[in-house]
Formats: C-alpha cells, sequence, structure tokens
C-alpha cells in the first residue's frame, strides 16, 4: 500500500472482524477499486451488502467456473 500498486490480492481481508471494523475495510477497498486498482480477494460469507458490491464475481464449484457475472445478479447458487 505504500507503493500505490495497481493490483491488490488479499486473502481474507475481513475475516474474523466484527461488522462495524468489516464496513470500515470495505468502504476503504471499495475507494481503492473506484481510484483505478483492481483487488482480488477471497472472502469467506460476506454480507448482502459487500457481495452486491462486486463488479466481477466468479464462482467455481468442483474446480468448474459455475458463474462469472456481478454479485448483484447472482440469486441462488447450487
Amino acid at each position: 500500500m505504500l507503493i500505490s500498486p495497481s493490483l491488490l490480492f488479499l486473502d481474507g481481508p475481513i475475516s474474523g472482524l466484527d461488522s462495524t471494523t468489516a464496513q470500515l475495510i470495505d468502504s476503504t477497498l471499495w475507494e481503492l477499486a473506484i481510484g483505478g486498482r483492481t483487488l482480488m480477494m477471497t472472502i469467506h460469507q460476506p454480507s448482502t451488502h459487500l457481495f452486491y458490491m462486486f463488479h466481477k464475481f466468479y464462482c467455481y464449484k468442483k474446480r468448474n467456473r459455475c458463474f462469472l457475472g456481478k454479485g448483484s445478479d447472482v440469486v441462488l447458487l447450487c
């Protein structure tokens, strides 16, 4: 973050955080993305609000992609 990278890989950036702190991190990451950075991250059990913020969402089931699109377009994944 100190050298202003254009691409960030994040592994569970909100794992284990309380909802208030997770929301603060979400907002910060959103601002980074709007500012032109590419963020790639793993998120375990995101809130609905965070899930709908994803521009591109990839879902894999048994190593096969079963969905590619916006988080807001996902209704049900089986």
